[in-house]
């Protein structure tokens, strides 16, 4: 009878691991769009239905539905394959739920949920193109970038977002209350999105106390020259890093070890047989180097 129960047991033991290595051989690679170029102190990442966290380092990968977190007195910028740069300031959270590109249409869409925090966008001119969405969402607002450079703050209790207009245009909506009409704000306005509570705008100055703060909180030393690389469309090609000897070049190895719907046109849909590795790294990859 003991050599039955033992039986049994080791038959269940094998089906177990057999269908961890069957999961893990069938499960669809991690999409790779974006990397980090510069940190201060200490950032975490984690992986879609992961718990375990990762520590991040200047050259690390993001990959879609990461998770980052910033700790105490710590910062980092993260640079995406569409032309953008996000800064997160301390103790700020923020998930990649959206990166797409369309081929045919050159249409963009990439969206961020801002968990708690603050984070500053800058934005490349690929998002010129018509139907195309940069936007950063908390739990009260969505903040869209039609310009350049945003701010955008999240506290959580009670939950209140306030986003802050700093070059050309932002969009700003409330996701709660009666009001939930578009609000453009140019450079020096802003907007407070209470939950539950009726949208208000505001004038703020680029010398402003608070507004110096927000932006000491999202700028690491050294790395404003990717941001003016971003704004000028220059950013290809560019080596990155803290430092010269920490410096990397974000290219076609770096951004496209496994394979990425990023560069597929989510408005067209071929059968699977027809995807080969050329159609996804080659003439239509979008890495730093050749955007």
């Amino acid at each position: 009878m003991k050599k039955s129960y033992l039986a049994i047991f080791l038959l269940a033991l094998c089906f177990i691991v057999l269908s961890v290595c069957a999961h893990r051989s069938w499960a669809k690679p991690r999409r790779n769009i974006g990397i980090v170029n510069a940190l201060e102190g200490k950032a975490l990442q984690f992986h879609k239905d992961e718990t375990e966290p990762i520590t991040l380092k200047p050259g690390s990968k993001i990959y879609l539905n990461d998770r980052i977190m910033t700790l105490k007195e710590s910062k980092v910028q993260l640079i995406f394959r569409d032309d953008s740069v996000l800064t997160l300031a301390p103790e700020s959270e923020l998930i990649i739920d959206v990166e797409s590109f369309s081929r045919v249409s050159g249409r963009r869409n990439s969206k961020f949920s801002l968990l708690k925090g603050k984070v500053r966008s800058v934005v490349g001119k690929s998002f010129s193109t018509k139907g195309s969405k940069f936007e950063i969402h908390t739990q009260t607002a969505v903040a869209g970038v039609r310009g350049t450079q945003n701010i955008v703050e999240f506290t959580q209790n009670p939950p209140h977002t306030k986003v802050f207009s700093i070059v050309n245009t932002t969009y700003t909506k409330a996701k709660s209350g009666k009001d939930k009409k578009e609000l453009l704000l140019t450079p020096g306005k802003g907007a407070n999105l209470p939950e539950g509570k009726a949208m208000e705008s505001f004038d703020f100055k680029f010398q402003d106390p608070y507004f110096l703060k927000l932006m000491d909180l999202t700028s690491l030393h050294g790395a404003g020259d990717v941001e003016n690389d971003v704004e000028m469309g220059t950013l290809r090609g560019r080596s990155m890093g803290q430092d010269k000897g920490d410096g990397f070049h974000i290219d076609e190895q770096s951004l496209n070890e496994s394979p990425s719907e990023y560069d597929r046109d989510p408005d067209h849909h071929e059968p699977e047989e027809k995807h080969h590795d050329r159609d996804e790294y080659g003439e239509y990859t979008h890495s730093l180097n050749n955007l």
